[in-house]
Formats: structure tokens, sequence, C-alpha cells
């Protein structure tokens, strides 16, 4: 084969390996950098992914950052930090383009974790109604009620204040503005929103809790920008004595009393319901007592109530009458796999990846009324935190992973993922529904750097390659020529 032949093949097996190089770099393209800025806590390392690609989906897992005096209080995607601008899970985003997130810290000493707040109860006789007021800025109306909750917080120098309240109603599960007299020995519920005043500097923590006339303090969940809604319960009250026949259901807890009062009949009668708690580390959080007193109220008033059984109902009713004490009693047991093995397998047919199965736990609401087991509540009407402990003897997480623990529930025969929140040595999440329990862990590789040339770069590098060898394939072809 003459030069002319072979130069002539070698420029061919150059243009062969450009058009392949171009769709790799037009791949990288696709690539997108997400940077995060700290404010001065610790680093983290920039993350590349695809276009539309998640973290999750990466397989990275993001820790939050920690700056000391300081609590980290999220992502966001501008320095501005407006709620609206909040990313609320970070690792589930999907990115189109590069982008910065930004960490927000606030100093430990505006970091509000607790709120107390007073509640008037309504009188007896005062009618709730609806109103309208037209708005001439808006061409619109508002609707509002007379005679709304009045709420104070205890203290009148809080950076918070009490933007809005209503007297509602849970009828069906949901929530309704109440509208109409109230009534003698009712317990009432009370729709408050706490908005923090202009010090944007003030949020309420993660662990922040509410106390309502001084009783039964009310987890808020996540940690909150600006302002947290809470629903408070608190009894109708009178001048006058009371008149008639009189009915008192007396529901006590060791964190608070509440009064539950129904006619059942015209006899006076009286049944006390005590809520026992789990034990420590453990437990179903404090509103179990709460939600449980009310499916028992709504009971003895008639209403469709899911999550118990028609013999059980039958059993509460007679015993408000025969004022036989009921105790609700939260039983949290560890289970071994042999003893739950469906419910096990249905736990690990939902994990991927490393991820493994480690503890199994029953969850029972139970009934107790006169001493004996009446029946079990398997759901209830609005989600409470299940608290179970990190489990321990694990093997050490390995170098340059962070291990991730999530709780899985087994209701009729489905396994759940649950959006799962680790605090110390105790993981916590919410449900509704009691029965088999799992906590899974993975231990997931920690963000690397990485340096990838740019895409312009990387044409110009391949570009200038095949320009030198067709430069010096010429040469050798002119050489040869002389």
């Amino acid at each position: 084969m003459n030069l002319k032949k072979k130069s002539i093949i070698l420029i061919l097996v150059f243009a062969l390996l450009f058009l392949h190089i171009v769709p790799l770099t037009a791949y990288a393209d696709n690539e997108i950098t997400i940077h995060f800025d700290t404010a001065g806590g610790t680093e983290i390392e920039d993350v590349v992914l695809s276009d539309g690609q998640s973290m999750e989906e990466a397989g990275l897992h993001i820790a939050n950052p920690e700056k000391e005096g300081y609590t980290f209080f999220g992502w966001y995607y501008a320095d501005t930090f407006e709620f609206w601008e909040k990313c609320y899970d970070i690792e589930t985003e999907h990115f189109s383009e590069n982008s910065t997130m930004y960490a927000l810290f606030i100093p430990n000493e505006n970091v509000i974790k607790n709120v107390a707040l007073t509640l008037d109860a309504p009188v007896v006789g005062t009618v709730i109604e609806e109103e309208k007021e037209y708005i001439e800025e808006y061409d619109d109306y508002s609707y509002y009620q007379s005679n709304p909750p009045v709420v104070k917080p205890v203290d009148a120098d809080a950076p918070f204040e009490v933007s809005y309240t209503a007297w509602i109603t849970t009828e069906g599960g949901e929530f309704k503005n109440f509208y109409g007299e109230i009534e003698e020995n009712k317990d009432y519920l009370a729709d408050i929103s706490i908005y923090l005043n202009e010090e944007s500097l003030y949020r309420f923590s993660s662990d922040c809790t509410i106390t309502i006339n001084g009783e039964a303090p009310i987890d808020v969940g996540d940690v909150m920008d600006t302002w947290v809604g809470v629903v408070g319960k608190v009894r109708s009250t009178t001048e006058a004595p009371a008149t008639g026949n009189e009915v008192s259901n007396e529901v006590t807890n060791e964190v608070a009393n509440n009064v539950v009062d129904e006619n059942t009949s015209g006899n006076d009668v009286s049944s006390e319901i005590t809520f026992v708690e789990p034990e420590e580390n453990t437990t179903i959080d404090q509103a179990a007592a709460q939600a449980v007193e009310q499916m028992v109220e709504d009971i003895v008033e008639g209403k469709d109530v899911e999550g118990i059984d028609e013999e059980l109902k039958q059993k509460i009713q007679d015993a408000i009458t025969q004022d036989k004490p009921i105790t609700v009693e939260v039983s949290v047991t560890e289970v071994p796999a042999e003893e739950v093995e469906e419910d096990a397998k249905k736990v690990e047919g939902e994990l991927s990846g490393e991820a493994k199965l480690v503890t199994l736990y029953n969850i029972d609401v139970v009934i107790n009324i006169d001493g004996e087991p009446a029946g079990n509540v398997t759901k209830t009407a609005e989600e409470l935190n299940i608290v179970l402990p990190v489990p321990e003897n694990l093997p050490e997480v390995p170098a340059g992973y962070t291990r991730v623990f999530t709780i899985y529930k087994v209701h009729d025969g489905v396994a759940t993922k649950l959006a799962t929140t680790q605090s110390g040595e105790n993981l916590t999440a919410k449900s509704s529904e009691f029965s088999t329990y799992a906590i899974t862990y993975e231990d997931v590789k920690e963000v690397e750097a990485k340096s990838n040339p740019k895409t312009g770069d990387q044409i110009a590098i391949y570009v200038s390659l095949l320009t030198i060898a067709l430069i010096g394939i010429t040469a050798t072809i002119k050489a040869k020529n002389k």
C-alpha cells in the first residue's frame, strides 16, 4: 500500500474518531453542576448531575451543613430566603440547569422552640355567624366569622403574633368552619395561625411545641419559616349554673386533662378514660390520647368512626352507660422476623440497592374496658408521630458513606415507605395506621467533588489533536513527494 492510500486511510480513521467523540461531548452538554453556598458552614462539594436527574437517582446523599451557634433551616434557590424560594427536599429535586443552592442558618437565640398561648373559652349562647365585608381594592368580598376565638401569646414580648383564628369542626375528617350557637358542656376546636413578626431572623424550630392554656403540647413537626397552623380544643363556659340532666364523660391522660361530654341518655353517666403511654424511646406521641378521645366522643354521638369495629363501638357505648373505666394503651413491641414473616417479606420486596431490614415492631392501640382488653384501634383520623429508637449493634459505617434510616409500615398486607427523620437516637415518621413497622438502613456514598473539563474545552482539545494529525500527514506527503 502506497503512502497516499495510507494517508487517506489515516484521515478517514481520524474523521471517524472525531465523529465518535462529538456525541460524547454533546452528552457532556447535558451535565449540570449544583453548587452549595453554606454561608460559612461546613463546606459541601459541587455535585454533577445529568439534565433532569435528582441526587437520589444519582445515589447521592447531601448531609446538612453545620455552623457553630446556628441552626440549619434548609436549602433555598436564592439568598433572599423568601418562603416561596425554599427547596423542601433537595435530594428528590430534579435539576435542569446549573444551580446554586443557599443554606439558611438562624442564630440559636432566634430559634423558637416553645410557644405558649391562652385561648378564651366560647361562652354558652354565643352565636357564630358567617359575615362578609366588601373590599373595594379587590372588588371582592372577604368572608369571616363573627365572635372568632380569642388567642393571645402568654409572653407579651414574644416575636410572634396570632394572625388568624376561627372556630372549626372535624366532621368527615375535614376541617370546616363552625357556625351556630355555642352549647353547654361541649368541646370546641379553634384553628390558630401563628405568624412571626417582621423580625425575619426568627424561625420556629423542628422540635417546636405549642401549649394552649398550659395543656396538650402540640408538636408542629418540620422546621417552619414564618408561620404555623395549629388546632386547640377548649370547653365551653357559662356564668349561669348548668340546668337539666348532665352527662359527664371525663377523659384524662398523663399530660393533660381533657373533658369530653356527650348526651347518651337522660341519666347521669360518668366514665373515666386513661391514656397509658408506652415505654421510653418507643412511642406514638401524646396526640394519640386526643385522637382516641375524639374517636370515643364520636362513637358516643353515633357518628361513623373508621378504625374501630362495630363490636368495639358497642362495648364503648355500654361502658359509658355502665360507668366502667376505659384505658387506652399503646403497645410497641419489637418482634423477630419469623413471627411476622409475611410482613418482613413485604418490606424486603420494597427495598433496593444495598438497603437492609434490621428491626420489626408491632404497634397496637388497645382499648381496655374495666381492666380487660376490649379491642384495638387500627386507624386514627389524623396522622400521629411514630417514634422508634435507632437500632443498635449495627456494622460500622464505611468511610466516605452516610447511613440513612427509613421506617416502613405494613398495613392490610401493603408495605409503605414513610418519610423518616432522625434526631439523635430517635427516628420519627407519621402514620395513622397501626400494625407492623420496620426499620431499614442503607449506607449511601457521600458526595465527592467532580472535576470535568468544560464541553467547549473538550471539543477544542479534540479539534486540536485532529488538526495536528492532519498537519503531520500533510507534511509526510509533501516530504515524500520531494
